[in-house]
């Protein structure tokens, strides 16, 4: 199996793509010029460690729920060995900050600042790429899966918390 030949956690290779999906939808994504300023500083270090098992497709519509509890996983088209900040991604676009929390806590291995950075990014890549894909197919639940991924209630405090925690350090 290949490693991830679509690079989903460079944020080198990807910015310029979110942030032209952010200059398009600055009209139905509240938030949009912070979150564009978030992408422009966002520099985590590139992964380039040992590689994992990863689904690589994870969304709402790839999990499985049953009576609110999970029950499974579709769609392993996009299975390769990389970053687990690509299926990572998932808790920021699924899970409010007390589930995220809690998921984080389950997983057990140990995620650093630059993983979790990573994976913020590729939720939003994601969801950016869901609504405009919502859009284009005329396909309005899948569109406000991808706006429900931007708005988690947390995301504009996490943007914000990082923006003035930059603005300290340089000042």
């Amino acid at each position: 199996m290949l490693g991830d030949q679509l690079r989903r956690t460079d944020v080198s290779q990807r910015r310029e793509r979110a942030l032209q999906h952010l200059d398009e939808l600055a009209a139905v994504v509240p938030d949009a010029p912070e979150l564009a300023e978030w992408v422009c500083h966002l520099a985590p270090e590139p992964w380039c460690g040992k590689g994992y098992w990863v689904h690589g497709d994870l969304y709402a519509r790839h999990v499985l729920v049953d009576e609110g509890r999970f029950a499974g996983l579709i769609d392993w088209g996009d299975t390769h060995h990389g970053d687990r900040a690509t299926d990572l991604s998932a808790a920021f676009s699924l899970f409010d900050e007390a589930d995220r929390a809690r998921f984080f806590a389950a997983y057990g291995a140990p995620l650093d600042d630059d993983m979790l950075a990573r994976a913020r990014f590729r939720s939003l890549c994601s969801a950016l790429a869901i609504i405009r894909y919502g859009q284009a197919v005329d396909d309005a639940p899948l569109f406000r899966a991808g706006l429900a991924a931007v708005l988690q209630p947390c995301a504009a405090r996490l943007v914000a918390h990082q923006l003035q925690g930059r603005d300290h350090a340089d000042g």
